[in-house]
């Protein structure tokens, strides 16, 4: 995995100062690496660059949902995966990862009607 992070990592260092649209990708897999090894704060921080970069990245969105559901950041972890189903409502990954969100949150607050509402509009989207 450390050498999967190297090879996002390398680009990054050869052109630090250049935010170019091109290096997205770079910090969205670098993001991706430093939630497989578990660094979830950085990997924020990596992702949240990739978005800079690249603000209709729905893959970058999804992970950094991934990465804010790790940390129990739920809130941010919804928003991220509604940004990432906006930008590609047919991704099962983002659908999947907003339902999982709202089931935490159901569980920390089981009267929010609000949530209980958007995970059943959620699960209406399985398939569709």
């Amino acid at each position: 995995m450390l050498q999967a992070l190297s090879f996002y990592t390398s680009p990054l260092s050869i052109y630090p100062l250049s935010p170019q649209p091109t290096f997205g990708d770079a910090w969205r897999g670098k993001g991706a690496a430093l939630s497989l090894l578990g660094r979830h704060d950085e990997s924020i921080a990596a992702t949240s660059k990739a978005l800079e970069l690249q603000p209709d990245d729905f893959k970058a969105w999804s992970n950094k949902g991934k990465a804010c559901m790790e940390l129990s950041r739920n809130e941010e972890a919804l928003r991220a995966f509604e940004r990432a189903s906006e930008l590609r409502p047919d991704d099962q990954n983002a659908l999947m990862g907003r339902l999982s969100v709202l089931d935490r949150m159901i569980v920390q607050d089981p009267d929010n009607l609000e949530y209980w509402i958007r995970k059943a509009r959620g699960s209406l989207e399985i398939g569709s």
